[in-house]
């Protein structure tokens, strides 16, 4: 722990919490074109890039889990996604509408807290984590972000072909204790709370609903404060929270 300042750990969601969109849609839309012919064959309706979320929801599987499957399945040869690769996902990345103001956010309360604590900034995703490293590229805000903790792909012949690491709505708690621990691999590491790095009570949790919850009961049980955010005047992302 830090003698001379306290620490403020801020964790964040991405989608919809600090950008304005799924971090996803870029690639959809990139290749609108392949994905409406794939799925029209398949019989559904593919009108916009939002579409392809209720293509991958017609299985049982993982909310979490499953789009990165599908996401593997149609980067195959012949697939719409044909040969896509960590970095261009990073590059797609660079195209995520950010929230506005959320970069000036980081740098005012820099600027606000200097001299009283130090705050760092970890993203929590079930998003990707070479997208949102893009993300964080292309508005400058690397030197505001700690840790970056989201789902990872590993690659075969050129192409995204298997799943590294996923972080799933239910898991994204996992991620929290093992960055207040310090570490991933401290996660199952028997510890005092009082040897964390980070104290429970100074940490506070921002998210826009869904995937959320769990973490937000989570932190509010340790001590911690729980924040969720909506689009002003937006009544179905404010009946969402």
């Amino acid at each position: 722990m830090n003698d001379e300042l306290p620490i403020i750990p801020i964790v964040w969601d991405v989608d919809l919490t600090i950008t304005q969109e799924y971090q996803q849609i870029p690639l959809f839309r990139k290749y609108f074109k392949r994905l409406k012919a794939k799925i029209e064959r398949k019989g559904l309706p593919f009108l916009t890039e939002d579409d392809y979320w209720a293509y991958v929801n017609r299985s049982d599987a993982n909310t979490g889990f499953g789009y990165l499957q599908q996401l593997i399945w149609d980067a195959r040869i012949g697939e719409p996604f044909d040969g896509l690769t960590n970095d261009e996902l990073f590059e797609l990345g660079r195209e995520v509408k950010l929230a506005p103001g959320f970069r000036e956010c980081l740098v005012q309360i820099k600027k606000d807290f200097a001299g009283k604590c130090e705050v760092h900034h970890f993203f929590v995703s079930v998003g990707i984590t070479k997208m949102i490293e893009g993300i964080v590229e292309e508005n400058r805000m690397k030197s505001y972000v700690k840790k970056i903790a989201a789902s990872e792909f590993l690659e075969h012949n050129g192409r995204i072909a298997g799943i590294k690491e996923a972080v799933l709505p239910f898991t994204k708690n996992e991620m929290i204790i093992s960055l207040m621990k310090g570490g991933k691999h401290l996660l199952n590491t028997p510890m005092a709370t009082s040897d964390y790095k980070y104290d429970y009570r100074n940490m506070i949790v921002i998210g826009d609903g869904f995937t959320d919850t769990s973490k937000f009961a989570y932190a509010k049980k340790q001590g911690g404060t729980p924040i969720v955010v909506y689009t002003e005047n937006d009544k179905s992302a404010f009946n969402k929270v």
